[in-house]
């Protein structure tokens, strides 16, 4: 039973990693002063567009993002910022400029995918849990009612037969009916 919750655990830890991973891109880059990054993401109508960053310290940067027709979306002047878009089929370009005098760290993440896809993998996410519950419970299930084999009989010991033939139990000592299978007083096995 501990193993069946060690694999379950596992499953269910490998399912939340890969539901992370599917369509991220992360970075950690330095921007001297002056410098900026730039990033394009292509993206098809209906997409969430989700991202999230930020400076270590208290650093601060120029943060704008414009949609596929160049109208500007977002346009600050922080240390992290982020938010979700319902895009329009196109490139967005999120650029961040360091418009301080030292160089400044910055992290980003932008996971995203489209509607569809996401009620897709959903699914199939939940049917793959399904299929590994019923195997689970088939794997207990058979293995609870599995049927232990009944020893091997033992044939009597040339002492015990004698004391058959002689008319007596071979456990008890009673007297037996030569004939019977089993002691009528404590069950032993004539035959």
């Amino acid at each position: 039973m501990k193993s069946t919750r060690i694999i379950l655990a596992s499953l269910a830890l490998a399912f939340v990693l890969l539901a992370v991973s599917v369509g991220v891109a992360a970075e950690t880059v330095s921007l001297h002063a002056g410098e900026s990054k730039v990033v394009q993401v292509d993206a098809d109508a209906g997409q969430w567009l989700t991202y999230t960053w930020y400076t270590m310290g208290v650093d601060t940067l120029h943060f704008v993002v414009t949609d596929p027709d160049g109208i500007v979306i977002d346009d600050i002047v922080a240390s992290s910022g982020g938010d979700t878009i319902f895009a329009d089929a196109g490139t967005y370009t999120f650029t961040w400029t360091n418009t301080g005098a030292t160089s400044v760290t910055l992290s980003y993440t932008m996971p995203f995918q489209d509607i569809e896809s996401a009620v897709n993998y959903v699914l199939w996410l939940l049917l793959i849990i399904v299929i590994v519950v019923v195997v689970v419970i088939v794997i207990v299930v058979v293995l609870a009612t599995r049927k232990k084999k009944a020893p091997a009989a033992q044939p009597l010991s040339p002492m015990e037969y004698q004391a058959v033939a002689s008319g007596r139990c071979p456990k008890c000592g009673r007297p037996v009916d030569p004939n019977g299978m089993f002691c009528a007083v404590c069950g032993a096995k004539l035959r």
